[in-house]
């Protein structure tokens, strides 16, 4: 007896979650060796699908299925196979798999669409290697600053190098991509990053909006010395300082003000040691809403306190924006079609607020976007124990293939 469609997903799901750079977790950063196998499997699961794959200079692994319509424009599915430390395994990966299963269903009844149907495994999605996110989207639209390839890592290993070491032509990163006149539109597809869904009892959702996001590195620089040879009024201890600033962000966004969400999610110190002043520390800050306008002024209110701060205790500050992405508001048409494939599989369309950054972020620069986000049946993504059961798995790849026959050129 044939294996189901979400059956399938399943199993390809499970095995590129044994893909770690941990023996403790899954944690699967740009340019690892576990991140060139997941490119190959995925890359092979494509070809399984019928479709004509490659990886490009950036990384991402694409799968077409051409049209046979002359200069036809390219509708676009997928999501990423980096994830974030101590990952869930279906982040990312889901979308690319659900999108994978609907082309090989289209091929396999050799519909014509009047369009290219691009299944995209995006390479970095989640920032977490160099800090700055979504470098396999940027690089699909033309929007690829140049500079980027000089970031570094935490060990000063650049995205050039790693590039070099993938054996990809990264010198073409600024010209490989989708020119905006050919982009039809993008369908992101990802597990629910909440339980909007699993609150409502409902399995999949059209993301209406999607927070705009900043992202920004911050470098606290103090002196260092002994623990027993400074008195406390003279210490210029930068981890002191870094963490008042932890404390007076957390009040900032919990006041309401502007309606932000602000996190401090990365903190390192340099030198640690239980007996020594800490002299540097590294903050990350991620900030979050949904327009734009709160959000660059929150943005400078924080900037304000973290320098009243280190004023104050003597402290030299580094204040680096790495990224930012703009609220949008996901496309009226293309959305539009989404919804009728949820209503044509028997389910009312449900619109939600996204505060999750992602792909369709970066692309709704250049073309129409939506956003299907499918439920997690646990009501924690982002998490290793997150879940999709296989009958929500089968509902979405239902879905995503009547999108594609229902969009219109």
């Amino acid at each position: 007896m044939p294996i189901s469609k979400a059956t399938l997903v399943q199993k390809r799901i499970d095995s590129l979650s044994t893909l770690t750079d941990s023996n403790k977790n899954l944690s699967r950063q740009f340019g690892t060796p576990a991140f060139v196998e997941a490119a190959r499997r995925i890359r092979e699961y494509m070809e399984q699908a019928g479709l004509e794959a490659t990886i490009d200079s950036a990384g991402n692994v694409r799968g077409r299925l051409m049209s046979a319509s002359p200069n036809a424009k390219s509708l676009v599915v997928g999501s990423h196979f980096d994830t974030i430390e101590n990952s869930g395994k279906y982040n990312g990966v889901l979308g690319i798999l659900v999108g994978i299963a609907a082309a090989a269903s289209i091929n396999r009844q050799q519909f014509q669409l009047p369009f290219n149907l691009e299944v995209l495994g995006f390479s970095e999605g989640e920032g977490v290697r160099f800090h700055s996110a979504h470098l396999g989207s940027r690089a699909l639209t033309g929007t690829f600053d140049e500079q980027l390839v000089f970031l570094e890592d935490d060990r000063g290993i650049t995205l050039r190098e790693v590039l070099k070491e993938l054996k990809t032509d990264y010198e073409k990163i600024s010209k490989d991509f989708i020119p905006r006149n050919k982009w039809l539109g993008f369908l992101d597809i990802h597990i629910e990053p909440g339980n909007q869904l699993g609150d409502k009892n409902i399995p999949v959702a059209v993301a209406e909006s999607i927070y705009g996001h900043k992202r920004i590195d911050i470098k606290f620089s103090g002196v260092a010395a002994h623990a027993g040879s400074v008195p406390m009024d003279e210490r210029k201890d930068a981890l002191a300082a870094a963490a008042k600033f932890v404390l007076k962000v957390e009040e900032y966004a919990s006041k309401g003000r502007n309606n932000i969400l602000a996190t401090i999610g990365r903190l390192k110190v340099l030198n640690a040691a239980t007996n020594m002043i800490p002299s540097q520390v590294t903050c990350s800050l991620d900030m979050r809403g949904l327009d734009a306008s709160k959000l660059s002024e929150a943005y400078e209110d924080l900037y304000k306190i973290c320098e009243k701060i280190c004023h104050k205790r003597g402290i030299y500050f580094e204040w680096r924006l790495l990224q930012e992405t703009p609220p949008i508001t996901c496309d009226e048409k293309i959305s539009r079609y989404l919804m009728q494939a949820i209503s044509a599989k028997g389910y009312k369309p449900l619109n939600i607020v996204s505060g999750l950054a992602t792909e369709a972020s970066v692309i709704s620069e250049v073309a129409p976007v939506t956003v299907m986000f499918i439920r997690d049946s646990q009501g924690i993504s982002y998490n290793p124990h997150e879940e999709v059961t296989t009958e929500d798995i089968q509902l979405a790849i239902d879905i995503t293939e009547e999108f594609i026959k229902q969009v219109k050129v």
